[in-house]
């Protein structure tokens, strides 16, 4: 075959679409899957009604809200169409002003009314009269009632999706009409309007943020969107096994422990198997355990950052790693909710095993109880000290040598932190002794209490008790925050962490004047 006959043949060789190539776009058709009981929702409230209501699409950054919407609403403008309503797209976070967006839902009603051959003289002079303002006032709150008015009079309704609906929280903070108008809209007969929102955050808790007092968020049934159920991630994985990547029950076990069934990262891991065209189990695993989960970081970044805003980090952190010291049934109650954590049978964890462990990383940066934090740090700090002035700055050949019987624990510290450093990257700490807990940093101190005595005193059965406290306030829920028991244990821990710290404190310092007077370094 020459040269030209082949580059003839592979460019008639049209490659088959990556079905999954949109990930991170809204998604609809053959590609929406699941959320039956969310769209019977939108369906009782919304679509079907003569008289339809508001509802609030809730849930964490890039879980599925506007695919909902967009799959529900926007794409069914034709079958709305035949039920006499009118409906509407509107990003707010892309308008500059709250008035810019009401003139957006005068100026999209005209041209839906418009290309549907609806329009009549009347509600084109009311929009007329809205397009002279430029401000939200009372003049123009006015008109644009008056229009909607003429378009209810008409015979029309109006469904509006307001994307991105946090945005509201900037952009009526001068404006604060604005939520009130929302609410006069919807609630009065002779305008009627229906609203689809999707947001982070409830919308009571927007209003709040801007401290406007409205009645607009009671007008709202509330849906909140969690990553996929059991049914859902079913469905999924038969869709792509339709697209040509039939997985193992194993590989399935995995694929749903490192995503969560989170759609965005399922939609990550199918895009990333299919273009990789391995065909083996190991290599598939491999892309999911190694290649795909980097990926997942960026968004993990976002929502951490708002967690932090609203000020929910310290309790998650408490949650799935201790010590439990303010969290009530309410805090536990919102993060299942919004299905950042799900009820397992010996506590709670994150939705996916990978986000947990993300949390793990950037655990030192939250202070859910900062003399647990410090106590912590200065145990692992001093058992440091120890390790290298007695085996050197590569200790852990000559310890294991020394103590064989404890190869296996830093076997399995080196094994966390490996994979760490692969599902992480950077994130990922590189000291050995981060990814230990206190019960084993006190076997480690065990081993040389003729060192350690010096700092803490006593002998190590007078310490065995205090650590099994240690650990036992670590481990969160476990047991039941708010009884007098676990309480008790709380206020024991509080002690423990205050002497262990002093103790240390006490060290250190005669330890820097130490090797000052020696000229040594610290």
């Amino acid at each position: 075959m020459t040269d030209d006959l082949l580059v003839s043949d592979m460019a008639n060789q049209v490659p088959t679409p990556n079905p999954f190539a949109d990930f991170g776009r809204p998604v609809s058709g053959d590609r929406f899957i699941g959320r039956r009981e969310i769209l019977r929702a939108l369906d009782s409230r919304v679509i079907q009604p003569p008289n339809p209501g508001n509802l609030a699409l809730i849930g964490e950054p890039r879980v599925g809200k506007s695919s909902i919407a967009h799959h529900a609403i926007r794409c069914q403008r034709d079958k709305l169409a035949r039920l006499k309503k009118v409906a509407l797209w509107l990003n707010v976070g892309l308008f500059p002003r709250g008035w810019d967006l009401f003139r957006a839902l005068v100026e999209q009603t005209m041209s839906e009314l418009s290309s549907r051959n609806w329009l009549e003289d009347s509600i084109e002079k009311s929009a007329n009269k809205c397009r002279a303002f430029e401000d939200l006032d009372g003049e123009s709150q006015s008109w644009l009632l008056e229009f909607f008015c003429k378009v209810r009079t008409a015979g029309f309704r109006v469904v509006a999706v307001l994307d991105e609906f946090d945005g509201a929280s900037s952009l009526w903070s001068k404006d604060r009409p604005g939520f009130q108008l929302l609410r006069e809209l919807s609630y009065d007969p002779a305008s009627s309007l229906s609203f689809v929102t999707t947001s982070r955050r409830e919308v009571k808790d927007i209003e709040t943020q801007t401290g406007v007092i409205s009645n607009f968020a009671g007008t709202f049934k509330k849906c909140y969107v969690r990553p996929f159920d059991d049914d859902d991630f079913g469905a999924y994985v038969g869709k792509l096994s339709h697209s040509g990547v039939t997985l193992t029950p194993q590989e399935v076990v995995r694929w749903k422990s490192v995503t969560g069934a989170h759609p965005l990262f399922l939609d990550i891991a199918a895009y990333e198997l299919i273009e990789s065209e391995v065909t083996s189990e190991d290599e598939r695993l491999r892309i999911l355990e190694e290649n795909v989960p980097l990926q997942f970081v960026d968004t993990y970044v976002q929502h951490v950052q708002l967690l932090k805003d609203d000020g929910t980090l310290p309790k998650l952190m408490q949650i799935l790693f201790g010590p439990v010291i303010d969290v009530n049934a309410i805090d536990v109650d919102r993060l299942v909710r919004y299905g950042v954590i799900k009820k397992t049978e010996s506590g709670y964890e994150a939705y996916s095993e990978h986000f947990q462990g993300f949390l793990r990383c950037t655990a030192s940066d939250v202070d859910p109880w900062p003399l647990w934090r410090d106590t912590e740090r200065g145990l692992r700090e001093v058992v440091a000290i120890h390790l290298c002035e007695q085996y050197g700055q590569d200790w852990i050949g000559p310890f294991v040598k020394a103590r064989p019987k404890y190869a296996g624990l830093i076997q399995q510290w080196d094994q966390n932190r490996g994979k760490e450093r692969v599902r992480y990257g950077d994130l990922a700490s590189e000291e050995l002794l981060d990814y230990t807990y206190p019960a084993e940093l006190f076997e480690i101190m065990k081993t040389d209490w003729a060192w350690f005595g010096k700092i803490l005193g006593g002998q190590p059965n007078d310490w065995s008790r205090v650590f099994q406290v240690l650990a036992k306030v670590r481990t969160p829920l476990a047991h039941n925050r708010t009884s007098p028991a676990y309480e008790g244990i709380i206020d024991e821990a509080t002690g423990i962490c205050k002497q262990i710290l002093s103790k240390l404190t006490t060290w250190k310092r005669t330890r820097q004047e130490r090797l000052l007077s020696m000229n040594l370094p610290e």
